[in-house]
């Protein structure tokens, strides 16, 4: 990262540093400690593959699971890896949650979280990142039926500390947030969402406002007291004004609207404003057909400050007062949000 805002890029772009070619997959890249860790498969497998970070030199790769639908249109693995404390955790779209050495890959332990937690399996694959605080590991159960919603592991042995919840989750992975700095999880469910106490795993709120599939891949988007929930399939978002009142937490519904609707590709938040390409299409399509707009969205209000065209499908970073796009057929785009 940078520790000054991106200069604008010189006419021919910037320059290329180094390249590794990798299989099928959609997992991000992730750099930690001179290093950069992914996930990728081949038809050996999907493998965890760490990078030197100034030279681009494969480190190491460790094998953890069969491949998952090589031949699909939608390949995995899904999950980005989590580096913390020198280890790296890591899920297999098979509904595993890992962990690996940073130094040299070797494999710590493993939980099956479908063996242990929720025998139905998975839907099309399990997608969430394990998230990694304070020494412990939280993640969503696998998603075909609704007996456990998320769960904790101990970072150290991967020994299950609590499990939670038993409403269907999503995709997408939880999120820490501090409501009334009270450290809490917030979660993405099939039909909804919710958010529950980080330490004990119990369920402090829960909206629900779909029946039957739904689909929710991306980050929520929590800055007090305001809790913005996207959607794909065209619905646009949710935002939820977050409190506690009489010792529960209390959810209002602030605005709903088509202005901002996130299938894969997460917004981010810049000074109150949401930055985002806004899916037009039912759902994500692939090779750059994905219909769309960047949009830059009020949070309090939903207020559309701005649209740019000619911007194709693409996630978004946020590096000092820039964004970094990148859309989804590979091209970078610098940004400037106002």
């Amino acid at each position: 990262m940078h520790a000054t805002p991106l200069s604008p890029w010189p006419a021919e772009g910037p320059a290329l540093q180094w390249e590794q070619p990798l299989g099928q997959g959609f997992s991000g890249m992730v750099v930690a400690a001179g290093r950069v860790f992914t996930q990728h498969q081949k038809s050996s497998g999907q493998e965890l593959v760490c990078f030197d970070l100034a030279t681009g030199a494969e480190v190491w790769r460790t094998r953890y699971a069969f491949p998952w639908e090589m031949d699909g249109r939608y390949p995995g693995p899904y999950g980005t890896p989590t580096i913390a404390d020198g280890r790296v955790y890591f899920s297999d779209c098979y509904g595993v949650i890992g962990c690996a050495n940073a130094k040299d890959g070797a494999i710590l332990w493993r939980f099956d979280a479908v063996k242990q937690l929720n025998p139905a399996g998975v839907d099309f694959g399990y997608a969430a990142a394990p998230l990694v605080l304070a020494g412990r590991v939280y993640a969503p159960a696998p998603a075909a039926d609704g007996k456990v919603s998320g769960f904790c592991l101990d970072a150290a042995t991967g020994v299950l500390v609590w499990q939670t919840g038993t409403s269907v989750p999503s995709y997408a992975s939880f999120s820490p947030i501090a409501l009334g700095g009270k450290p809490c999880l917030l979660l993405p469910l099939r039909n909804g969402v919710a958010i529950y106490d980080q330490a004990s795993g119990a369920e402090l709120w829960k909206e629900e406002w779909t029946r039957g599939y739904d689909e929710h891949s991306c980050w929520s988007i929590f800055q007090e007291p305001y809790l913005f929930f996207p959607s794909a399939f065209r619905r646009g978002a949710r935002v939820y004004r977050l409190g506690w009142q009489d010792g529960r937490v209390q959810g209002d519904m602030v605005w709903e609207d088509r202005v901002m609707s996130n299938d894969v590709l997460s917004s981010v938040l810049h000074d109150g404003h949401l930055y985002g390409f806004d899916v037009q299409s039912q759902q994500s399509e692939l090779m750059g057909r994905t219909r769309g707009t960047l949009k830059c969205v009020e949070l309090a209000t939903g207020t559309v400050r701005w649209t740019q065209t000619g911007i194709k499908h693409c996630s978004a970073t946020l590096i000092g007062a820039r964004l970094l796009l990148l859309e989804d057929e590979g091209d970078l785009v610098l940004v400037d949000p106002s």
